[in-house]
């Protein structure tokens, strides 16, 4: 992903801290707000996050610039104060002390908390709203339709976690899921859904899991041997039996599944664990008496 792009997208701030708009999808993963801000810590967009209230919770260090104000000042305003700071300008843009910006403003849901959100965009960065739109939509961390992480976002936390266990030996698994209906009248994209709800509920929140192709899935596993993982597997093996889809009116469904398991060896990169676990599913879906092949 390119710097300019990196510098204007709130999505990616969003899809980092695996958040969910009032009224929409729930959370996708779970994180507590202290998780949540440290993710977002690392963005380059400056942006503050305000209760109910609009009390401050947390500010982005980039703010100090974006309003030049002191960190110690900006620590105590509120959401009312910060947006008194600003002036609009014509082109939906508002003007501070430091520049022109795009006001972007959000509810994020993290930990079962909603928080109103403000994300100040560089406007110089954004000259053509299209154009941007498109690139940011390409480069979505998150699968609209499902909810789940896409394959880049699941590659870029696999090489953070890759790197971890390198330097420090620690354990890391990865299972690829590919499904397929069976039985029932259940359509691709509410089958696609219903499997990745049950992933989540069924994986813990440091858990990644991600939809890589049309009916298939990835999920990161950290601290986690490959025999923890077949425990894993064991479960999911027995929800997808009883799987209803509510989107479709509770309609029981037969999903036919297969599951390929690799985990982290001394002296892997991302792309040799990755290989491994394509392999270990293609062989599992050519179906030599097992539905699990572990490679």
């Amino acid at each position: 992903m390119s710097e300019s792009v990196l510098a204007v997208t709130m999505d990616l701030c969003l899809a980092a801290i695996t958040r969910s708009r009032i009224g929409e999808q729930p959370m996708i993963q779970k994180l507590n707000l202290e998780q949540a801000v440290a993710l977002l810590n690392q963005h380059p967009v400056p942006c503050a996050l305000f209760n109910g209230q609009g009390q401050p919770v947390w500010m982005h260090a980039g703010l100090a610039a974006v309003l030049q104000r002191p960190n110690v000042e900006l620590s105590a305003m509120s959401l009312a104060d910060v947006e008194g700071q600003l002036t609009p300008v014509p082109g939906d843009l508002v003007q501070t002390a430091s520049g022109i910006y795009a006001l972007v403003k959000d509810v994020i849901a993290v930990g079962g908390t909603s928080y109103q959100a403000r994300y100040f965009l560089d406007a110089r960065a954004q000259s053509d709203n299209k154009v941007l739109r498109e690139r940011l939509e390409k480069e979505a961390m998150v699968d609209a339709d499902t909810g789940l992480l896409t394959y880049s976002a699941l590659i870029k936390n696999l090489d953070l976690l890759v790197t971890r266990s390198r330097r420090y030996g620690n354990p890391v698994s990865l299972l690829k899921i590919h499904v397929a209906l069976d039985t029932g009248a259940v359509s691709a994209a509410d089958l696609l859904t219903a499997v990745g709800h049950l992933l989540k509920d069924q994986l813990r929140w440091a858990d990644l899991i991600g939809r890589t192709e049309d009916e298939r899935f990835v999920i990161i596993m950290p601290e986690t041997s490959d025999g923890a993982a077949q425990i894993i597997i064991d479960k999911i093996r027995e929800r997808l039996k009883t799987l209803t889809v509510p989107y479709a009116d509770g309609v029981p469904c037969g999903v036919r599944a297969c599951y390929g398991l690799t985990a982290w060896r001394k002296g892997d990169d991302s792309t040799m664990v990755l290989n491994r676990l394509h392999d270990a599913l293609t062989a599992a879906d050519a179906g030599k008496g097992t539905d699990l092949v572990i490679k």
